[in-house]
């Protein structure tokens, strides 16, 4: 035990004369239950403050020794209302206000150095104890117990000394504070202050216990039990504490206050995200973002630009946060939720106060312009930001790199709405040819179905699926089908089918409106590979769709061997097109005409390429343009190729 822990003459000497005698007999080992009880009635009739309880921190320590707790239990669980008896009502009364005056103590962090062990060692058990007979405990430490409870683990929690001996209970503290978590968040008790100090407290101390060395799965499956008993439950605490402390004109904290409880809780959330060391497994980010976890950060990113929370670094670094939940894109849903939450208007302002989250913001926006959903919601959410256009120029002058960004974006946009618009009213129509080799057909998209696996072949009938099937297409799929992707959480669902209806729209057009960009591609390619088999790629992570051809046995990793294997080899057609761009890295073939040709397409390509001179440049090579663009065009059918040239839009 402590020095300071024991009732010293030097300790006797600081007690107040007129409780001195009852305190020395209470803090006795010996002393019965009447004796405790005198001192506590002595001590319970004048006012209680910090420097008043000081001296008589021996004598409520020695109250509390957990010896008792045995006999109290068993009274508890006796039959009848035991507190009526005068026995355990005055052991209740004592344990209560002990408990109340040390934890007061703590809190206020006038514990002397080197007492927390043995203050834990003796106060631990007595919470376990109140938590389980709470309903025995005075109204007092009834009222507000989890708040003073919270606040002594969270103050103990920061002592080395008591944090080791504390290491040992970690997964009862655990099951404490979820509960008490869900406790003080249910209670609403927006008056009281002490409740928001803890609240402010608890995810921060729950964090720090999430990466003691001592942490376990048992320990994240206790706090999960505090909470409710999965981890929905505790991930809908989090999001609760999150929006409850939102900065709004009801907010029961002023600014500092706030900032220091939504910290806490993103540092608890953050570290719930570390794949390193995920403290409740992988699964629970997921959870959390399945329960609103992007458009909570987006409210809080919105709160801070408005001005609603300081504006100092390490505030900003919630919207870096934000950011990175956006980032791992097919996750197009995320980026689309963020905007239905007030996300774009924050672009023009994080562009300012955070230039290393420029390219940043422009690859998760630009990104996801290939898809209706997201573009349709870009368009809203330009709609809704107030002078835009004045907003524009003021960051012209304050941020000429960035504004140089915004109008590329706009530009991107302004072509991407044109054949957005034409998509909605039916303007384009777009041939889609039949997966299966054998067949070929192309038909319009009323005609034609697409696989359900991977969402990207197409079949006119059922026939063509089965014998597409057999003929490679399983292995095919199962790559690129959305479900088996590693990097693909479970909370969000594969490309709707109008999205990657409009993803195929959009690699029609682009292919028709630069077909001249493309055959000079065909031609530099094939002069300086004759021997190679050219594909095609569609780039979109940048904004504007750059078009690539390159050799086919160079695709990137993403694209199986397999895969590759299947585009080549089978029948007698040949890949001529891939995506990237909505699915972030990897490379995702596409099948539509024409971009899937015969061998008679890279035999004519062969044969132009034959006829150039050696080393012609640019105004040689362009000569040679009407014969492969003649060659492209023979890939369509002439019914498809008239009406496109009738609905075609201007640029």
């Amino acid at each position: 035990m402590h020095q300071s822990l024991r009732l010293s003459d030097a300790a006797r000497s600081k007690i107040p004369l007129q409780s001195r005698r009852s305190a020395i007999a209470a803090a006795n080992p010996s002393a019965c239950l009447e004796e405790r009880a005198i001192f506590m009635q002595n001590i319970t009739r004048i006012p209680w403050t910090i420097d008043i309880l000081v001296p008589f921190l021996p004598v409520l320590y020695a109250i509390l020794d957990p010896i008792r707790i045995p006999s109290i239990s068993n009274a508890l669980e006796g039959p009848g209302d035991a507190v009526q008896d005068s026995h355990v009502g005055l052991e209740i009364f004592c344990v209560s206000n002990s408990l109340r005056g040390i934890l007061t103590l703590v809190r206020a962090k006038r514990v002397p150095f080197g007492a927390s062990s043995d203050i834990w060692k003796n106060v631990w058990p007595w919470l376990q104890f109140t938590e389980m007979y709470h309903e025995h405990l005075t109204a007092d430490l009834i009222a507000d117990r989890y708040v003073q409870q919270v606040l002594f683990i969270a103050t103990l929690g920061t002592n080395p000394e008591a944090e080791r001996t504390m290491a040992k209970d970690i997964v009862d503290i655990c099951i404490f504070l979820g509960r008490a978590w869900a406790q003080l968040l249910q209670a609403d008790d927006r008056d009281n202050k002490a409740a928001h100090t803890a609240l402010i407290s608890l995810p921060g101390c729950v964090q720090s216990w999430t990466e003691h060395p001592d942490w376990t799965r048992s320990a994240a499956d206790g706090l999960i039990v505090g909470a409710g008993g999965s981890a929905a439950n505790l991930a809908s605490l989090a999001l609760l504490h999150l929006n409850r402390f939102l900065p709004n004109k009801y907010s029961p904290l002023d600014q500092e206050h706030v900032s220091l409880a939504l910290g806490g809780l993103v540092s608890f959330i953050q570290s719930t995200n570390h794949e390193a060391r995920a403290p409740f497994g992988l699964g629970f980010a997921d959870v959390l973002l399945e329960m609103g976890l992007v458009t909570s950060l987006t409210n809080l990113s919105r709160a801070v630009f408005d001005g609603s929370l300081p504006a100092d670094v390490s505030i900003l670094t919630y919207y870096e946060y934000l950011l990175a939940f956006l980032r791992p894109c097919p996750r197009h849903q995320r980026v689309v939720e963020a905007l239905r939450a007030g996300f774009l208007p924050t672009v023009l302002q994080a562009g300012i106060a955070l230039p290393g989250c420029r390219a940043l913001l422009f690859d998760n926006l630009s990104s996801v312009t290939t898809l209706h959903s997201s573009l349709s919601q870009i368009r809203v959410s330009l709609s809704q930001i107030k002078d835009i256009n004045k907003k524009a120029r003021l960051i012209k002058k304050s941020s000429p790199p960035f504004y140089k960004s915004w109008q590329g974006f706009m530009a991107v946009l302004e072509d991407r709405f044109q054949v957005l618009d034409a998509y909605n009213a039916e303007r384009l129509t777009v041939p889609i040819c039949c997966h299966n080799h054998e067949c070929g057909g192309t038909f319009h998209k009323q005609d034609i179905k697409v696989c359900s696996g991977c969402t990207i072949a197409y079949y006119c009938s059922k026939a063509c699926q089965q014998t597409d099937w057999l003929a490679g297409h399983r292995q095919f799929c199962t790559h690129l089908s959305w479900r088996s992707r590693v990097d693909c959480h479970p909370e969000h669902s594969p490309m709707t089918a109008r999205d990657n209806s409009f993803l195929h729209t959009l690699l029609y057009w682009e292919f028709r409106s630069r077909q001249k960009e493309i055959a000079l591609g065909y031609l530099r390619f094939m002069q300086n590979q004759p021997d190679k088999t050219p594909y095609m790629l569609f780039d979109f992570r940048h904004g504007a769709c750059q078009i690539q051809i390159d050799d086919i046995e160079e695709l990137d990793s993403a694209l199986t061997p397999v895969a590759v294997e299947a585009v080549v080899e089978r029948g007698d057609r040949i890949l001529f097109n891939v995506t990237r761009g909505s699915e972030y890295h990897d490379i995702i073939p596409r099948f539509f005409p024409p971009f899937v040709a015969g061998r008679e397409f890279l035999a004519g390509l062969r044969t132009i390429a034959a006829g150039m001179p050696s080393g012609a440049g640019e105004e040689q090579l362009e000569q040679y343009c009407p014969a492969v663009l003649m060659l492209m065009e023979g890939a369509l059918q002439s019914d498809f190729r008239d009406d496109m040239e009738q609905r075609r839009l201007v640029r």
